[in-house]
């Protein structure tokens, strides 16, 4: 808790409508569906949303209900596995060691598909509630200049279009 514990800045990925935080909007939050290309050679590569539900999925317990889509298309799924944990490093974790797909940030796993310990799956579609990466203050006009400087940073560090994008 920002305000209770003293913090001056924190990042979130998306903010509660009623929060009485300020935000400013340091970049996007897309996910993506993940697999390690052992898991994806074992049990095929799915090529609509309705196949994660026939497969294991590692996953976080909020996020257990994955909704896509495409152009016109929307398709809702709902999937299960040997892995749900609140920590998504240990959904990453496991999605690395072929325990299941799972649905991730692209900045998590950038590096991890750019070498090849995992792949993309439904490339095609789009997950609908990607949302944002926020820098957020207790509420207040004045901001101190030492954590505008670093909100500064930070939006110059993600850019519009951040590293993990390219």
């Amino acid at each position: 808790n920002l305000i209770d514990e003293g913090y001056d800045l924190g990042v979130r990925i998306g903010v509660a409508p009623d929060s009485t935080l300020v935000r400013t909007r340091l970049a996007p939050n897309r996910r993506v569906v993940v697999a390690s290309p052992d898991f994806v050679e074992k049990h095929g590569k799915p090529t609509r949303p309705e196949d994660c539900a026939r497969v294991d999925a590692a996953y976080q317990p909020a996020l257990r209900n994955w909704h896509f889509s495409r152009g016109e298309e929307s398709a809702s799924v709902r999937v299960s596995g040997p892995i749900r944990s609140n920590d998504g490093g240990v959904v990453h974790t496991a999605a690395l060691n072929g325990l299941g797909i799972a649905l991730k940030s692209i900045w998590d796993v950038g590096a991890d598909l750019k070498s090849g310990r995992l792949v993309r799956l439904l490339e095609d579609w789009s997950f609908d509630s990607d949302g944002e990466i926020y820098a957020v203050r207790p509420p207040g006009s004045y901001t101190p200049p030492k954590t505008r400087a670093f909100i500064d940073l930070l939006k110059a560090k993600f850019g519009p279009t951040p590293y993990w994008e390219v």
